[in-house]
């Protein structure tokens, strides 16, 4: 009788009824585990509160959850009415969650862990995840004269305490040339530290040669390449006759590209457990690694130190660029030629391509055939220009091709069906879908327990989803999940912001240093927005500031480890704005916001509401 069957749709009859079934779970967790039962105290030690937990924490929601349930204390799974919670447990907040939950008890996982070690209740300020904002307020805004009232910490023993760190920071000797040392606490205001930051950096480079991709092939693409409705060149009008719903979509893929590149460079480790990184020393990060590294149990984005204990004779190369965007043009090339409908530039490495009507012209009889001898022939041909392997997956849409070219790898092909796809996405995890991250997983996982493939995300009401991941995540996700996906290859939505910003290396010690670096950026913005022959009307100023305990050097080299983000914005009096312009509105929003000068670990700019100049 507790839990009454709801109607179909009836989705608030479905939580109520879930809440209790979690409730009365609960209860019978605690009746049957015997953990804390000879002391009645501690087995009360929550009694009283509410406890909800948001986002990854270690220990883990599960073992949270046990440990809070059996101290007695209620463990809240949804968090549908704040009131009701007395504290939230987070090990970080997202700058919007830092903004909600900000009048709330907001306390690090260690706090329910120190106070059942401790038999007591510890206070909870003492574990704060959210500072005091009072006793953050770092910045004056005082009109009259801008002065700054730096907490009391003076540089001196800033800088100091920064060179002792860095000294005890482990380091590849073989990789000597690549350190900073200590000299790098100053290097933020060096005339070219923007520049060569964004000449050194792989993810600025990644993210401008996709627009660099598509402004050089895109007069290329429109020679070769017409409208579906339209003359395709070499390939003759589509087949009137062609099932309009019929798609055939191409994703290549070079394999593991940066690490085949540099053994394609130094064919002495060909065969070897490989790396590519920024130095290789040991607090580097991994961007690429080959197949026989991965066979040690190395991943992409793996730390230097961690990669070493699992593979000892592992090899690090460093970038190269320049290399990386002449292998590149070979891929474009070759499907510049293949008679495509259409084509999109995904990456440097990867692209997205619509052979429907190669497919599907008259002498295709067998559709899949014909794929499978076009993807080998165009696998072909990137090899022999570039030296490099590629794997195609193809399918009916964008979606099931890169499926398929998770099952084509490495150096392979892969033709998924429309009713094959169904299986093979069901039995994924969620997280393995194109475009979904961790954190949307986790949210999943969070209101649905049960939920561990896509399969069962089937069985979830499309209301439902919407509810918890937001309108247009929830479409998304369900539609995926039966494999449906109607984007268009060459869809590429307009530019909407141009952006600045650094968050490794950043290390400063007065607000003159602080303006001298906002404009080394203001600078390099407003070249950015001449390159491209527009202008915005609103300014964004991004902070990054250290988390009161947050060690001074992170894990990763000269990063910015674990911050509390900070971000305001202000528009423009005129749209002709200047370098001065951008430095001066940045600096009235960053004396509003509540960060310390020292703990200042990246600043960006982004400029929005854009417009032809």
């Amino acid at each position: 009788a507790a839990h009454t069957s709801s109607s179909l749709g009836d989705f608030a009859q479905y939580l109520t009824n879930k809440k209790r079934k979690l409730q009365d779970l609960d209860l019978n967790l605690k009746e049957n585990d015997s953990f804390g039962a000879a002391d009645v105290s501690a087995d009360q030690l929550f009694r009283g509160c509410s406890i909800y937990v948001n986002g990854y924490t270690s220990p883990s929601i599960s073992v949270l959850h046990r440990l809070v349930v059996l101290h007695g204390g209620r463990f809240c799974q949804y968090m549908d009415s704040k009131t009701s919670i007395t504290h939230i447990v987070a090990s970080s907040l997202t700058p919007k969650k830092h903004i909600e939950f900000n009048s709330y008890r907001v306390v690090r996982p260690e706090w329910i862990v120190e106070s059942i070690d401790a038999g007591r209740l510890l206070p909870w300020h003492n574990f704060r995840t959210v500072p005091n904002s009072e006793s953050q307020l770092v910045f004056d805004d005082r009109r009259n004269n801008s002065a700054i009232n730096i907490q009391q910490r003076s540089s001196s023993e800033y800088v100091a305490q920064q060179i002792k760190e860095l000294e005890n920071q482990p380091h590849n000797n073989d990789s000597a040339s690549c350190h900073i040392g200590t000299s790098s606490i100053s290097r933020t205001l060096d005339v070219d530290f923007v520049r060569q930051y964004y000449s050194q950096s792989r993810l600025h480079h990644l993210s401008t040669w996709k627009a660099e991709l598509r402004k050089r092939y895109q007069n290329l693409i429109l020679n070769h390449v017409t409208p579906k409705s339209q003359t395709i060149s070499k390939m003759g009008r589509r087949n009137s006759n062609q099932k309009q719903n019929i798609r055939v979509i191409f994703h290549v893929d070079f394999d593991c590209f940066f690490a085949s590149v540099a053994v394609k460079l130094n064919p002495q480790f060909n065969g070897k457990p490989l790396c590519v990184g920024n130095g290789g020393t040991l607090n580097s990060e991994i961007a690429s690694c080959n197949y026989e590294a991965r066979k040690f149990g190395v991943k992409n984005g793996m730390w230097m130190h961690q990669a070493k204990k699992l593979c000892s004779n592992l090899v690090c190369l460093p970038y190269q660029f320049e290399e990386y965007e002449r292998v590149s043009s070979h891929l474009y090339n070759v499907l510049l030629d293949c008679g495509a409908d259409r084509i999109e530039a995904v990456s440097i490495d990867e692209a997205l391509v619509d052979l429907t009507t190669a497919c599907t012209n008259d002498d295709a009889i067998d559709i899949q055939s014909k794929a499978l001898s076009i993807s080998q022939n165009i696998r072909r041909r990137i090899y022999q220009l570039s030296g490099c392997t590629v794997s195609v997956g193809i399918g009916d849409n964008i979606l099931q091709s890169k499926i398929a070219t998770k099952l084509a790898k490495p150096d392979g092909q892969y033709y998924i069906t429309a009713k094959e796809s169904l299986d093979i996405i069901g039995s994924m995890d969620i997280t393995d879908l194109p475009g979904v991250g961790y954190s949307t997983g986790a949210l999943l996982k969070q209101h649905l327990p049960s939920i561990n493939k896509i399969r069962d995300v089937r069985a979830v009401s499309l209301s439902s989803l919407k509810q918890i991941l937001g309108e247009k995540t929830g479409i998304k996700i369900h539609r995926s999940s039966f494999g449906i996906d109607d984007r268009e290859v060459g869809e590429v939505s307009a530019r909407k912001s141009v952006g600045v910003e650094i968050n490794w290396g950043v290390r400063l010690s007065t607000f003159d240093e602080v303006q001298k670096f906002i404009r080394s950026l203001a600078t390099e913005l407003f070249q950015r927005l001449q390159q491209l022959n527009i202008t915005g009307k609103t300014l964004t100023l991004k902070v990054q500031n250290r988390a009161p305990d947050a060690p001074i050097d992170p894990p990763k080299y000269l990063g910015c480890g674990d911050c509390i983000s900070y971000s305001r914005s202000a528009s423009f009096s005129d749209e002709s704005f200047s370098i001065n312009d951008i430095c001066n509105l940045s600096l009235n929003l960053i004396l509003k916001m509540p960060v310390i000068v020292q703990d200042i670990r990246g600043i960006g700019l982004q400029i929005t509401k854009l417009s032809n100049a």
